[in-house]
């Protein structure tokens, strides 16, 4: 018990950011699982986050682009999230951090990412609605991603120009930028 509080100390506060964002993230893809094995079981049902003709889960889980690998997306998540739970065990029981777990932590988080932001964009352009929790995964893994970057970066893996407070505040920008053009756009359609 001694180590962990040690460790945690070590590696606050990218254990509490990583352990709630991948909670988020878990509870999000749990969410969203749960809403299409409703809509499976029902083609009358409606889930919960289906307010208006914009943000209509419905319409997004019934889509073409919700079973992209031939079953539903959301099940990627309810893989992927435990990983991260598994790297907040690794960062609370391990004082000195392994280069190759850390990485291959990153390597998974980064297509995560990639993929969220593929299906907020045919979310948004293709299909014509979104999914609260879909976008609460999305900015999930986008954190997570780079809380993951910074650990690695502050451990000598990998090689960022970019200081920490910076990573994160980068990595906002981006994200709100992103999401500022994306509603631009989708507005004026």
């Amino acid at each position: 018990m001694k180590n962990i509080i040690t460790n945690l100390k070590n590696n606050y506060p990218y254990t509490i950011i990583l352990l709630l964002f991948s909670i988020t993230g878990f509870w999000a893809a749990f969410t969203i699982s749960y809403e299409k094995f409703m809509i499976l079981n029902n083609p009358l049902y409606t889930p919960g986050c289906s307010i208006n003709a914009w943000i209509d889960c419905g319409k997004v889980m019934n889509s073409q682009y919700a079973t992209m690998f031939g079953f539903p997306n959301s099940w990627l998540g309810l893989m992927g999230w435990p990983m991260a739970w598994l790297t907040v065990l690794y960062l609370l029981t391990h004082k000195k951090l392994s280069k190759a777990f850390m990485l291959i932590a990153l390597s998974i988080t980064i297509p995560a990412v990639i993929i969220s932001y593929v299906w907020t964009y045919l979310a948004f352009f293709e299909i014509g609605a979104v999914c609260p929790w879909c976008i609460l995964s999305c900015v999930s893994a986008t954190l997570a991603s780079a809380t993951l970057v910074d650990i690695n970066r502050r451990q000598g893996f990998i090689q960022f120009p970019i200081k920490s407070f910076n990573t994160w505040a980068i990595s906002l920008a981006l994200w709100f930028g992103l999401w500022g053009v994306l509603l631009y756009f989708a507005v004026l359609r």
